[in-house]
């Protein structure tokens, strides 16, 4: 497995966290104990922020083992909630921040709101503003957060300097956008202009947010009691991307059909000269033998364009650690979850994957992210325009109808407009049955 190591920032780091109170252990003479926990897959691929965690961990509480499954995005919400239903959960779980409304709603997960200001007084204060508040549901914390990411354009430099187009100055506004795809466009050779999510995933819903966002729309009301993705600037935005597929024929049809992975395969292989990305190409170059330098010379980032008149607007995902209701030691998987996120160990695995940090104390090492991820001057610009999915119980549910209108709208089987307004009908009649 691979490693990063900032020797001199982890090791002062670490001097620091070995100062941060810590949950009261358990009697060091009990009966040997196994904490098993759910993750994503690909957050295994490194020794941070996993392994190095639980090598501390054990060393605390040798008669502790941790056992730890790596899952798939789509594999992982499905598995919590049928192991955690039939009452054989795991002790901690890695959740999206789109599933905490469901999670603490259905007790999933508990609240560790008191816990944490017992036991680790301090830590939640160190987290930007903005995940201090998505980590709570109805005013009480469910979960630490881990890592986030943001949207971004992501362009190969060498395609446009083929095309004729400056790489330095990449698109800024929708009309440039389809502009430059339309002449970075050889369908003949299977290369095309533009690519974004269109799959039965809430990818597809995810990266049309912030265009949605860009026109001064909003997912739902303010109260989040109904629709209001069918606005104007909810056409506007899905019309958009219609005209990208079926008018400049820059987008090809098949991207309905196709993940978000086999896109991002497919980007990595140049058959797209620009996408929507939240910018983990940065790993799979570096895997190649890539240095830094060596990424830039051949794949850039830049803020999304905007619309006429539009304002800066991006999304914003990740991942935190929540400790389940079925873990029988909540307070050693709750002092572990701890562990894998203290400002020391995550930073080991953010330089290593791209990923953006969450922590003042992360931030503030930003010399250090600048030199290891080729894009974080892109991330920093575009963080304080990020804005969140609505983290409620119905969430899924939502998305599953706003990612149908929009695969509607791109295979002309109904206007922009008649299609956001049938999934609206929907998500009202599931709005009106919440019970918070």
């Amino acid at each position: 497995m691979k490693r990063v190591v900032y020797l001199a920032v982890i090791l002062s780091l670490l001097v620091v966290a070995a100062a941060v109170p810590r949950g009261a252990p358990e009697d060091p003479a009990a009966r040997p104990i196994t904490l098993t926990g759910m993750v994503r897959d690909y957050s295994l691929n490194y020794d941070p922020p996993w392994y190095t965690a639980v090598e501390r961990f054990q060393e605390k509480y040798p008669h502790v083992t941790i056992e730890l499954e790596g899952l798939p995005y789509d594999d992982q919400r499905e598995k919590v909630l049928i192991t955690v239903g039939a009452g054989r959960g795991p002790d901690f779980v890695m959740m999206d921040c789109i599933w905490l409304g469901e999670f603490a709603a259905n007790d999933i997960v508990i609240d560790i709101t008191d816990k944490l200001a017992a036991d680790y007084p301090g830590l939640m204060d160190d987290y930007l503003e903005t995940f201090q508040e998505s980590a709570r549901w109805e005013g009480n914390t469910y979960g630490l957060w881990l890592w986030t990411d943001v949207r971004m354009l992501a362009y190969h430099k060498p395609m446009l300097e083929a095309a004729g187009l400056d790489p330095e100055r990449p698109p800024r506004t929708w009309n440039e956008l389809r502009e430059y795809a339309r002449q970075l466009n050889r369908p003949e050779d299977d290369v095309w202009g533009y690519a974004f999510p269109a799959f039965s995933t809430d990818h597809t819903a995810d990266r049309w947010y912030p265009l949605l966002w860009m026109g001064g729309g909003q997912i739902l009301t303010d109260d989040m009691t109904e629709a209001a993705f069918n606005s104007e600037a909810g056409i506007q935005a899905l019309q958009f991307l219609v005209d990208l597929m079926n008018e400049d024929e820059v987008s090809p049809k098949d991207l309905i059909g196709i993940s978000e992975a086999d896109i991002s395969r497919g980007f990595l292989a140049e058959r797209y000269a620009m996408m929507i990305k939240v910018g983990e190409f940065w790993p799979d170059y570096e895997d190649m033998g890539y240095s830094v330098d060596e990424y830039k010379a051949q794949v850039r980032h830049a803020p999304l364009p905007l619309p006429e008149g539009g304002q800066p607007a991006t999304g914003s995902g990740g991942w935190l650690g929540a400790v389940t209701r079925d873990s029988e030691h909540p307070d050693l998987a709750l002092e572990f979850i701890t562990m894998v996120a203290e400002t020391a160990n995550m930073a080991e695995f953010l330089l290593i994957d791209g990923r953006t940090p969450t922590r003042q104390s992360l931030v503030e090492m930003e010399e250090e992210f600048f030199e290891a991820v080729p894009y974080f001057d892109v991330q920093q610009e575009v963080l304080p325009y990020a804005r969140f999915r609505p983290y409620i119980p119905e969430y899924t549910m939502i998305s599953a109808e706003i990612v149908e209108a929009i695969q509607a709208a791109l295979a002309l089987e109904t206007t922009p407009e008649a299609a956001l307004n049938r999934a609206a009908e929907r998500v009202n009649a599931i709005l009106a049955e919440r019970e918070w």
